[in-house]
Formats: C-alpha cells, sequence, structure tokens
C-alpha cells in the first residue's frame, strides 16, 4: 500500500462535496456554532383532533395541532404544509397521552414537526416520510414492536430532522433511507435517536447526503443475517446512493450474526463512496467495528473500536476489528483511496486480527497509518492477506502497509466508568501515544471547532 498524495484524496473525496455552506449547516447541527433552534416556535392557531381524518388545508402555517389522548387505530396521512419560518406542530394535548397502533404517514407535507406521540404494533413503518414531503422533523416519538420504525422512501424530499427518537423491537430495520438522496445544503440529520433490538439494520442509509450523529444503536440483527448496527448500501455501480455521508459521534454494539458475514458496528457496503466515518466507538458486534466492503475514498478517523468480532456463529471468513475489503469473486477495480487513522483498535476474539486487508483491496492505493492497536489476547495485530502475511511484529505489518507507521500498546481503558463513552476513554498516556495525522476535513465538515483539532487518539470525550 503505497501512500498517496494527501491532496489527490481530498480533491477526489468528501471535502469537495461539502460547499461553506453545507459546512456550517452541520457545524450548526452539532452545537459548535450558535444558532436559533431548528424550528421556529408557534405563531398560529391551535386545532384539537380526536380522529385521523383532518382537513389540512385549514391548517395554516404557524398553527399547531393538538392530538386528543387516546389510541389512535387508524393510519393517519397528514398533507400539512407550514413554512421554514412558521412550521406546523403536531403533538399530543397531554404529554405521553397518545398511542398509535398504525402509520403516521407524511405525503406532500412540508415543515411539519411531529413530537411526543408513540406507535406500538403498526403492520408497516410506524412513520413514513413519502411523496415529496420536505423539511419533516420527528423527534422524541417512539416506535416500538411494528413492521420497521421511521422509513423514508417513495420520492420523499430532503432536509429532514429525525431527532431523539426511540425505535425498539421493530421487524426489520430501525430507520431505513430507501433510495432518497438529499443534497448539499439541504441534508438530512438523524441525531440521539436509541434504536434497539431491531430485527434488521439499525440503520440503513440507501441514500447520500445524510448526516448520521449521536446515535445509541444496540442489538440490530436479531431476525435476519447479513445486517449491520449503522449500514450504508448502493444496488449497483450506476445508482447515486450510499455516498458523502457523514456517520460520527455514535455508539454502536450487541449487532448479531450467527450464519453470515457481516454483524459489522460500521459498514460501508459496495460502491458506497466518500462516506465519513469519524469519531464512533464499536464494542461487543458479531462482526467487525467498521468494515469497508468494495467502498472507495472513505475516511475512518478516530474512532475506538474494542471487542468486536464476537463471531459467535463462528462464520467469519475476515475476523478483525476493521476489515478493508472486496469481493474477490468479481474484478470489481476497487475499493480505492480509503483513508484509516488514528483510530484505537483493540481486540479480544484469539482468532481475530486487530486489522484485515484482503488481497484485491491491498492491490490499491489506500493509506493506513497512525492508528493505536491492541490485542488483548495476545493474537495477531495484522492480516495482510496478499502475503497472507498474520503475526503480532508492528515493524513488519508497518513495512508491508507502508506510510505513516501504526503504533502498539494496551489503550488502558479504566475498569469502572459511569458511561460508555467513559468505559472506553484511553487514559492519557495512551491516547496520546503518537500526535494525531492531521485530518482538516474534520473540521471542514463540522465535526470539530475551527482551529481546534482532536490532540488524541480514539473517539472524542463526549458523555453518552
Amino acid at each position: 500500500m503505497r501512500q498517496p498524495r494527501f491532496g489527490a484524496w481530498r480533491q477526489n473525496g468528501l471535502a469537495t462535496a461539502m460547499s461553506r455552506r453545507d459546512m456550517a449547516r452541520m457545524a450548526l447541527a452539532l452545537g459548535l456554532l450558535s444558532a436559533p433552534g431548528w424550528v421556529a416556535a408557534g405563531t398560529g392557531r391551535v386545532h384539537r383532533i380526536d380522529r385521523p381524518n383532518v382537513d389540512w388545508d385549514a391548517i395554516a402555517p404557524g398553527d399547531e395541532v393538538l392530538l386528543a389522548p387516546g389510541t389512535w387505530r387508524r393510519s393517519m396521512i397528514v398533507r400539512a404544509r407550514g413554512t421554514a419560518e412558521a412550521p406546523i406542530r403536531l403533538r399530543p394535548e397531554e404529554p405521553d397521552s397518545v398511542t398509535f397502533t398504525n402509520s403516521i404517514v407524511f405525503e406532500g407535507a412540508a415543515h411539519v414537526v411531529l413530537t411526543g406521540v408513540q406507535v406500538s404494533g403498526a403492520r408497516h413503518s410506524g412513520v413514513i416520510l413519502r411523496r415529496g414531503s420536505e423539511a419533516i422533523t420527528v423527534e422524541g416519538v417512539s416506535v416500538r414492536d411494528s413492521g420497521l420504525g421511521i422509513w423514508i422512501g417513495d420520492g420523499a424530499g430532503a432536509a429532514h430532522r429525525l431527532i431523539g427518537n426511540t425505535l425498539t423491537g421493530n421487524r426489520t430495520h430501525g430507520i431505513a433511507i430507501d433510495e432518497i438522496n438529499a443534497a448539499p445544503g439541504v441534508e438530512t440529520l438523524i441525531e440521539g435517536n436509541v434504536i434497539t433490538d431491531n430485527g434488521m439494520h439499525g440503520m440503513e442509509i440507501d441514500g447520500s447526503h445524510y448526516i448520521v450523529l449521536r446515535n445509541r444503536v444496540h442489538g440490530s440483527g436479531r431476525q435476519l443475517s447479513g445486517c449491520s448496527g449503522i449500514h450504508t448500501f448502493c444496488r449497483t455501480p450506476d445508482r447515486p446512493f450510499g455516498k458523502h455521508n457523514v456517520i460520527a459521534f455514535n455508539i454502536v454494539s450487541g449487532t448479531q450474526e450467527t450464519t453470515g458475514q457481516d454483524g459489522n458496528g460500521i459498514q460501508a457496503d459496495q460502491w458506497c463512496d466518500d462516506n465519513l466515518i469519524a469519531f464512533n466507538i464499536c464494542f461487543d458486534n458479531d462482526g467487525a467495528g467498521v468494515n469497508l466492503f468494495d467502498a472507495s475514498r472513505t475516511g475512518v478517523f478516530h474512532n475506538t473500536l474494542v471487542g468486536n468480532m464476537i463471531d459467535s456463529g463462528g462464520q467469519h471468513a475476515y475476523k478483525s476489528e476493521v476489515s478493508l475489503a472486496s469481493d474477490f469473486t468479481r474484478d470489481m477495480e476497487r475499493p480505492v483511496g480509503n483513508r484509516i487513522f488514528n483510530n484505537i483498535m483493540s481486540a479480544t476474539n484469539p482468532e481475530a486480527a486487530v486489522i484485515f486487508v484482503e488481497a484485491t483491496a491491498a492491490s490499491r492505493p489506500h493509506e493506513i497509518g497512525n492508528n493505536l492497536l491492541h490485542h488483548a489476547r495476545g493474537g495477531a495485530l495484522g492480516h495482510w492477506a496478499p502475503t497472507n502475511w498474520r503475526g503480532v511484529s508492528i515493524s513488519e505489518w508497518n513495512a508491508l502497509v507502508g506510510g505513516v507507521p501504526d503504533l502498539v500498546g494496551d489503550p488502558l481503558f479504566p475498569a469502572a466508568a459511569s458511561s460508555t463513552r467513559a468505559r472506553f476513554l484511553p487514559r492519557p498516556e495512551a491516547a496520546r501515544a503518537a500526535a494525531p495525522v492531521p485530518v482538516p476535513w474534520l473540521a471542514e465538515a463540522g465535526l470539530v471547532a475551527p482551529g481546534s483539532p482532536p490532540d488524541h487518539l480514539g473517539a472524542l470525550p463526549v458523555d453518552g
């Protein structure tokens, strides 16, 4: 793996896909810049409704719609259209008083804020955004035991906000984006959701220009093989989906896989290019912490990956905390141009290497370096498939990979901690075993404040 020029990656990767305006918007989403709330305060009339059939034409921008307490057994199709300055708000009349047993569907709606409702036992998705709906906020909503949690598809628009929802025990995905792209300046934000014990992917991102931040994803893949906690997807090489997404500050654990090759914490799947995966914590997943499978020009920076590749089904061919691989059965001419820097990787499965690079992937240029590698059971630090090298010598590994050398050392995680993030914060002497390789597009993407790059390896010390 010869190290390509730093500038070449930036010119072809994430940085050029984001304008200054995009970066500013992302910084606002992260709270790095002060600004008014995502939605304005209510300014219009208040309507109380007790049935799903509503004359939405009578609801004006700035109005508030209160749902009568009780169990709502029929689907509600919301066609209200507010404005950015005066959104329409839809919420229970009394807190925690409204449960739907069927879908809430936004169709042709715009600038509507749904808060505080519960959906339980819906046959299909609990909340559906489709057919031109744009700038919909779904916040503080619970979807349980339904066909799917929140689904965006069927011609939906962009600029949605899925914030602080609880999506648990659903038969398929917690959140699914179904071939819907956002765009620079109108990205869709998925932030602060708790997504647990769903049957398939925790999040399926079959779309581009999504910002996925500070979510807690656990126990995905309970009903189907081939799943990951957070999964970007593109069905064929000619489709524009699964690209230019930012996946950061998430905690992903407990993804299950007993019969196949997945169960990853985070996966950029085939043809999912130009994504940024940074500052995440992935642990106790059946597959890799981060898996790049025929994905190109993706940055994997400052993640903490610990005790993954549990491999409870004993089926994984590529056992590692980080896997960079290609479908060797086809000449894919990819992956290429990925960068993996400043991560902390600590393996616990004695059969797993800390990092694995498959032969086809290794035949094309990538950059791997300045990662802190540790194997708690004394196993292999790396597996370099082109020469079938698998060993514990960091010098031999670095000679094979080339470029900036990786490091070896115990991260010294605390024996007891008050939160998941604190549990995986290494001691300062381990976190600062080497100065991080500069990654300027972290600030360009709004993930760190300008002029304040991380001074340590691994995920940032954010509570959660």
